[in-house]
């Protein structure tokens, strides 16, 4: 069963591929779009025996030009980035991280703005956020703790919420139904604020959007819950204050969530 999918063009021929993470074949593997109208695909295996794939993201690790691949073994606690040494036909398995338990979600963002990508993830097991450091060449990795216990989150995106100019964290959590973020107080990622409340009472809190939904400047939330969507106003523009509302709550057991202008009038639906 996939967990989660992703495009790209990993083979450097100007296409869209597909990858995707199996938690049932335990592996993560891409599907080659040959430009036949999208009638023809090859699969490539990227990454196999990582027990319970879950999570995965694409960026340039290494500095190369070409696209790497991030992924997350929820069961073997495990974050690796997946090297790509032959316009997608081979990899090579890099650990990130063997120890951070059930990593459930991933991001590749340049969280401390020296122009190389840095990792992302949340434990759900584990109650954990954390974010790699990369020496620039995706040889050596330094972890930096943003939360080392919220209850169970399950997904996590990188985004400037109080428009500072560095990137802040903000994390679902469907247990604790609770969704939150974390300031990056120094701007390098080097130091974390205490978690701030944007809800704490959405059960089921997952699925989580950053956009500006009431074309204010500002960024503001969009969830999924057991019930439905709802979204929440960033009052003050810096995350400080936040107002709920609901856009359907009788929408239950969605699993996905996405913001686009579908009507073409200026705003995101």
């Amino acid at each position: 069963m996939p967990e989660e999918l992703a495009v790209a063009d990993i083979d450097g021929d100007g296409r869209l591929d597909v990858l995707a993470a199996s938690n049932g074949f335990q592996q993560i593997a891409w599907w080659r779009n040959s430009g036949s109208f999208g009638a023809d695909w090859s699969k490539t295996i990227i990454g196999s025996n990582f027990a319970n794939a879950y999570a995965i993201a694409v960026a340039d690790f290494d500095g190369d030009g070409d696209a790497d691949v991030v992924g997350t073994a929820r069961t073997d606690d495990d974050v690796s980035w997946f090297e790509n040494t032959g316009n997608g036909a081979t990899w090579t398995e890099h650990p990130i991280d063997t120890d951070f338990n059930g990593g459930v979600d991933v991001l590749a963002v340049d969280m401390d703005r020296d122009g190389d990508i840095d990792v992302v993830s949340a434990a759900f097991d584990g109650s954990a956020i954390s974010w790699w450091e990369n020496d620039g060449a995706g040889g050596t990795w330094t972890e930096h703790v943003i939360e080392d216990f919220w209850l169970s989150p399950s997904d996590v995106i990188a985004i400037d919420l109080d428009r500072d100019g560095d990137l802040d964290i903000v994390a679902a959590s469907p247990n604790g139904n609770a969704i939150a973020w974390w300031q990056n107080t120094n701007g390098d990622g080097s130091t974390w604020g205490a978690p701030v409340n944007i809800a704490t009472d959405f059960a089921g809190a997952q699925s989580l959007v950053a956009v500006d939904i009431d074309g204010d400047g500002d960024i503001d939330l969009a969830a999924q819950n057991y019930n439905g969507v709802a979204w929440w106003e960033n009052t003050e523009g810096d995350g400080s204050a936040w107002s709920f509302y609901p856009v359907d709550q009788e929408f239950p057991n969605g699993t996905s969530l996405h913001a686009r202008d579908l009507d073409g009038d200026g705003d995101a639906d």
